[in-house]
């Protein structure tokens, strides 16, 4: 059962949640929009709505991720799914990249790509370039786009395995973070800002 079906007022929650987003959007032109289970279509409708966060003029380039090893079943894809459909009548020059780490699982961090991703690529063996080659696919494909539509079930108080490894895969020194040792109050920073 999802929170929707336990609180049908949920989605006046998950429409101000977006509006902060949109917020934050304006102010960084970084566009970061989560879709989650319990958001329905009517919030998303909503959110097409509020058009004054990309202008007209501007094309994007849209990463959608379904991440729910769910198929036809799943309400998160069906969201996201209807999301790009709605936004493309909208902004039909704009361009999606479409990944699903639900039935196309992005393989778990192990120890070569962990040498791999803290070593000088000059220094990379051919088996430490193919470990990390994958990384550099999704990180170069993350940073390429403008707007991210994410659907993640929750399961068991957290997202699927397969959605984490690509986290793990894109969480990049250099590349999506970095790290400055002397901003004791933050040491971890965030390259790409959403």
């Amino acid at each position: 059962r999802s929170i929707h079906d336990a609180n049908p007022n949920h989605s006046n929650l998950i429409v101000f949640i977006l509006s902060e987003i949109v917020s934050i959007a304006l102010k960084t032109r970084r566009k970061i929009l989560t879709v989650a289970q319990e958001l329905d279509s009517p919030a998303l409708r909503t959110y097409l709505s509020w058009k004054s966060y990309i202008s007209a003029e501007t094309m994007a380039h849209l990463l959608h991720i379904d991440s729910s090893p769910r198929g036809e079943r799943s309400h998160s894809r069906r969201m996201t799914r209807e999301f790009v459909e709605q936004w493309k009548q909208v902004h039909p020059d704009d361009t999606v990249t479409y990944r699903d780490t639900g039935r196309n699982p992005i393989p778990h961090v192990d120890e070569p790509w962990i040498a791999a991703a803290f070593s000088p690529p000059e220094q990379h063996t051919p088996e430490l370039r193919e470990a990390i080659r994958l990384s550099n696919q999704l990180v170069d494909e993350f940073l390429a786009a403008d707007i991210y539509i994410i659907g993640v079930p929750m399961y068991n108080f957290s997202v699927p395995s397969g959605f984490k490894a690509y986290i793990d895969q894109i969480v990049r020194f250099g590349r999506t973070v970095t790290f400055e040792p002397n901003d004791l109050g933050n040491v971890f920073k965030p390259l790409v800002l959403g």
